[in-house]
C-alpha cells in the first residue's frame, strides 16, 4: 500500500497543479465600452463576460435567455445605470444575495451633464476624464473582492490610466478643428464629448429615436438640413435612421455614422481607446 501510494504522488500532484482555478470571481458588463474598461483592469486574470452585444441598443432591448443567465451567475456586475439601461432593472434586482452590482452612474468623481429635464445624461465614459474615475472605481472593487490578484489590477490601472492621458492629447489634436463647429444629431449622445471640444450638435427631436419620424417631422429635418447651419448628420449604425439620411441626401448635407458603443469593434480591453478614436475621427472628417 505503500508503495501504490508512493507511485500515485505524482499523479496527484500533477492534477493539484493542472486542476482549474474554481473560486475565480465571475465578472460581467452590461455594455460594450464599460466591458472594455472592466476588461482592462482584468487583463492576465479573467475575461468578464458581455451581456449587451454589438447589434443591440443600450436604451431599448429585450434580455435573451443567454444573457439574463449572464447576470444570473455573475458575482460583480457593472453597470450604467436604469437611466441608460432601464431593461437591466428587473435582473439586476433579482440577482443572488452574495452577489454585487455597481451602478456607475452613482460614483464619485464624475464630471457628469445636467440635461435640459433635470437627469443626468448617461453617456458617461464618452468622457476620458470619466473613465479615469470609472477604471479605478472598478480596479478597486476587484481588489476587494479577489485580494490575491491585487497587484495585477494594479498594474493594470496604472497601464490604464497612462493610456488615457496619452488618448486625451490625441483627441485634442484631433478635433481642435472642429471648435463652434455644428452638426444634425439624430441620437442626442455626446454631450461629453462636446463639453470637452467645444463643438455642437442639434439633436432632431422626434421623441424616441427608434421610432420612424413622420412626414411632418421629415420636412422639419429637411428644413434643418438645408438650413446651413450645420457641417453633417451623424447617424448611429444600431438605431434605424433611414428616413432622416433620405432628408440629408436630398439636402446635399454629408452623413457619417458614429458608434457611441463601439458596435463594429471586437470586444477586449482595446475596444475603449479605438472607439474613441473613431468617434473623433469621424467628427473631424465629416463636414461640407
Amino acid at each position: 500500500m505503500a508503495l501504490v501510494s508512493v507511485l500515485l504522488m505524482p499523479f496527484i500532484a500533477g492534477f493539484a497543479i493542472c486542476a482549474p482555478v474554481t473560486n475565480r470571481i465571475h465578472v460581467a458588463a452590461s455594455i460594450r465600452p464599460l466591458h472594455s474598461i472592466v476588461a482592462s483592469m482584468m487583463k492576465d486574470v479573467a475575461i468578464p463576460s458581455l451581456i449587451v452585444s454589438n447589434h443591440q441598443s443600450a436604451h431599448h432591448t429585450t434580455l435573451k435567455p443567454s444573457q439574463a443567465r449572464i447576470i444570473a451567475e455573475a458575482d460583480i456586475l457593472f453597470w450604467i445605470g436604469p437611466e441608460l439601461e432601464a431593461f437591466l432593472k428587473k435582473s439586476v434586482n433579482a440577482m443572488r444575495a452574495k452577489s454585487t452590482a455597481f451602478e456607475l452612474l452613482k460614483i464619485d468623481d464624475l464630471d457628469l451633464i445636467q440635461l435640459a429635464e433635470g437627469q443626468i445624461d448617461p453617456h458617461i465614459w464618452l468622457s476620458t476624464v470619466n473613465a479615469v474615475s470609472i477604471a479605478k472605481f472598478i480596479a478597486g472593487e476587484l481588489i476587494k473582492a479577489d485580494p490575491k490578484s491585487s497587484q495585477t489590477y494594479e498594474i493594470n490601472l496604472a497601464h490604464f490610466l497612462k493610456e488615457m492621458k496619452s488618448l486625451q492629447v490625441e483627441l485634442e489634436v484631433m478635433l481642435a478643428s472642429q471648435k463652434e463647429k455644428k452638426y444634425l444629431i439624430y441620437h442626442d449622445a455626446l454631450q461629453y464629448l462636446e463639453s470637452r471640444f467645444q463643438f455642437h450638435t442639434h439633436p432632431i427631436n422626434i421623441g424616441n429615436e427608434e421610432i420612424t419620424p413622420g412626414a411632418r417631422q421629415i420636412l422639419e429635418i429637411g428644413k434643418l438640413a438645408r438650413s446651413g447651419k450645420y457641417q453633417c448628420m451623424l447617424v448611429e449604425p444600431n438605431i434605424d435612421a433611414s428616413a432622416i439620411i433620405s432628408a440629408a441626401k436630398e439636402a446635399e448635407l454629408p452623413i457619417a455614422t458614429l458608434d457611441p458603443l463601439g458596435s463594429g469593434i471586437s470586444a477586449g480591453p482595446h475596444l475603449y481607446t479605438e472607439m474613441m478614436r473613431n468617434l473623433a475621427q469621424t467628427i473631424a472628417s465629416c463636414s461640407k
